[in-house]
């Protein structure tokens, strides 16, 4: 497993990565700490309503990104806080399903987000490195997630085009309304 000081130290450069590479500590939605009981699950959207992608931050220890969850619809989008759930894909997009992935609490916790049309929640994902002889290490091209609440795989757009990490294991922050707050 992870030592507690490399992943304090992976998710600090993945909050300060991300502030820098977003513009830093601008509110992209609103969001309530308490909704009311019958909210949870009971998004007005569907999973396609949302565009992912991922923005490496560079000069970080190992390959981090910042996932971006945009609202591409026409209306307000509600949305369950919590964690997408990312996985690493093979060349032919396939899950790579044996890649253990940890989620990581980023305080504060967020239960629900109001995404606005072009608005966007974030999660931070680490990817652990291994080599490529390594049994215990997958070779990854790309990711796909689902969002908290719906099981619908997204392709998870690379804008920096293709990639190819040995990854061992990787680690998912909580989603936020502000990059900053990927600490």
């Amino acid at each position: 497993m992870f030592n507690r000081t490399k992943k304090t130290s992976t998710i600090a450069a993945i909050a300060g990565g991300a502030m820098l590479l977003l513009g830093g500590g601008a509110m992209a939605a609103s969001q309530q700490a308490d909704p009311a009981p019958g909210d949870i699950g009971t998004s007005n959207c569907a999973a396609t309503d949302f565009a992912l992608s991922m923005t490496p931050l560079p000069d970080k220890p190992g390959p981090a990104f910042a996932l971006e969850i945009k609202n591409t619809s026409d209306k307000t989008c509600e949305l369950n806080g919590g964690w997408p759930g990312v996985s690493g894909t093979d060349m032919t997009g396939e899950p790579v399903e044996q890649l253990p992935t940890e989620n990581v609490q980023t305080p504060p916790a967020v239960d629900h987000f109001s995404l606005a049309p072009g608005q966007a929640a974030y999660a931070g994902v680490a990817v652990h490195e291994g080599a490529k002889s390594d049994p215990n290490s997958y070779v990854i091209s790309g990711f796909q997630a689902h969002l908290p609440d719906m099981p619908e795989q997204l392709v998870v757009d690379l804008p920096q085009g293709a990639i190819e990490i040995p990854a061992k294991s990787l680690e998912v922050t909580e989603m936020v309304a502000d990059p900053g707050q990927l600490s």
